[in-house]
């Protein structure tokens, strides 16, 4: 019988030691495993895409590129960007609502194209608002850029960065624009975006709301008369070969948002974040001063390839005729943004 109790006995503490020694045991495995899942976080990589409708030679596609490689650099090859140019992934629109759908991680997509899913976004694009790239960059770069950020942010888009598309003038293949009175029924292609179509009709002229990715051939086959852009944009996309006149009337300033998904953006480690960030901007000054230093060039290209270049210097006539545009647009923007971007 005592036998007995010493087996009983040794039994237990035989039990109680292997219990003890199992939670000791799996504690450490728990420990080890959060470790673990830190360290895994910092070792996983990321692939991001990129799109934007700038062709090849582009300072969107050229700077994109410088971009994506020294983010790949800083990050040890932890964070590859991938960019796709010439529209392949859709107009601005189409890209957008991909973005915030998450099946394109990033775009370089006008501001003002944004202005479907945040109407103030297109406060940018009022007519005549900034005479000189300098007045855009100080008040996208300040309060005003930061608000729309934010107004963004809450449809699900993270913007890292205001890059820059210029100040757009008109190109036509009929005669040189150097009153409103010349715009009078000339059909204009615009972006789908209403404040630039409410502009031209102020002007007088016809506009016709369309796609990037079908403006060429629209020149081409004489359905629209002229179109405006950025002279970067006229020369790379070959305009001169289908536009006469190039009408230099700083119209409008439009920038190209950088900008990234909200989930994939909240997805990635904070030191990934930094990087990208830090570059966006870095990259965001080397591509305007591509874009300024680089008008003047363009300019003399397009008359040596044949354009017709007038430079229109008294723009009070157009500025007083667009003023309804500013009468109308008071009340979507509220007077807070519309008094930080008059005056900037």
């Amino acid at each position: 019988m005592k036998s007995l109790k010493v087996k009983v006995t040794l039994t237990v503490i035989v039990v109680s030691v292997l219990f003890i020694s199992g939670c000791s045991f799996n504690s450490s495995t728990s420990s080890d495993d959060n470790t673990g899942s830190n360290n895994n976080k910092q070792q996983e990589t990321y692939t991001l895409s990129l799109g934007h409708v700038g062709t090849q030679s582009h300072s969107w596609h050229t700077t994109a590129l410088e971009f994506a490689k020294q983010v790949e650099k800083e990050s040890e090859g932890r964070l590859k960007i991938e960019v796709f140019p010439d529209g392949q992934l859709g107009g601005n629109l189409e890209m957008l609502q991909q973005i915030q759908m998450g099946d394109l991680d990033m775009g370089l997509i006008s501001g003002a194209a944004h202005s479907p899913i945040v109407p103030e976004m297109a406060i940018e694009n009022l007519p005549f608002a900034f005479a000189e790239h300098e007045d855009a960059y100080k008040a996208m770069d300040g309060e005003l850029g930061d608000r729309l950020l934010d107004l963004l942010e809450e449809k699900g888009i993270h913007g890292l960065a205001w890059w820059e598309d210029g100040l757009f003038q008109i190109t036509n293949n009929q005669y040189p624009i150097e009153k409103p009175e010349d715009l009078n029924g000339l059909k204009i292609r615009v972006p789908e975006i209403e404040l630039r179509q409410d502009t031209f009709a102020a002007l007088g002229a016809d506009p016709v709301p369309m796609s990037f990715t079908e403006l060429f051939s629209a020149l081409q086959q004489e359905v629209v008369d002229g179109q405006t852009n950025a002279v970067p944009i006229v020369s790379s996309s070959n305009f001169d070969e289908v536009q006469e006149f190039l009408s230099i009337v700083n119209i409008t300033w439009s920038s190209t948002l950088m900008e990234i998904n909200l989930d994939k953006w909240n997805s990635l480690p904070e030191d990934l974040q930094n990087i990208l960030s830090e570059n966006a901007i870095k990259y965001r000054d080397i591509q305007r001063e591509r874009i300024v230093t680089g008008e003047e060039k363009i300019i003399k290209e397009l008359e040596e390839s044949g354009m017709k270049v007038n430079f229109v210097e008294n723009l009070t006539p157009f500025i007083k005729a667009s003023q309804p545009v500013y009468d109308k647009y008071t009340d979507v923007f509220g007077k807070e943004l519309m008094d930080l971007i008059l005056n900037n």
